[in-house]
């Protein structure tokens, strides 16, 4: 339903499947729910200092490649799905994934800030 926010959507979800390279995959694991991604590689490019982040989520069955593998996934965890959310390989792969790529805190406004200064004065 488009009408929800998508947040409390995946609230009430047993388990969140994406589809494409997104904001919806931050904003899954900042909430810490458990998240599927599906993607070919050969239709997202993944910047270089980004592939070994993507590799952790792909060895701890966080991302597949293929529909059919995330089905498969899917089948295996579907009654326990947080069991396997919250196991140490997978909770490892999604901290440092989002440490590296989910800004979050009660300091984003000057961390944000504090980016966009060296950006400018990189420019100048």
């Amino acid at each position: 339903d488009s009408s929800v926010p998508f947040l409390e959507d995946i609230q009430n979800s047993r388990l969140t499947i994406i589809t494409y390279n997104s904001t919806c995959i931050l904003e899954s694991f900042t909430a810490n729910l458990p998240t599927l991604i599906i993607w070919d590689p050969n239709y997202y490019e993944i910047r270089d200092d980004a592939s070994d982040y993507f590799s952790m989520l792909h060895n701890a069955n966080i991302l597949h490649y293929t529909p059919e593998s995330a089905a498969s996934f899917a089948n295996n965890i579907y009654e326990t799905p947080m069991k396997w959310w919250k196991s140490k390989e997978v909770q490892n792969a999604r901290n440092l994934f989002s440490e590296k790529f989910c800004k979050t805190g009660n300091d984003w406004v000057y961390r944000y800030t504090e980016k966009f200064k060296r950006l400018i004065e990189n420019i100048q």
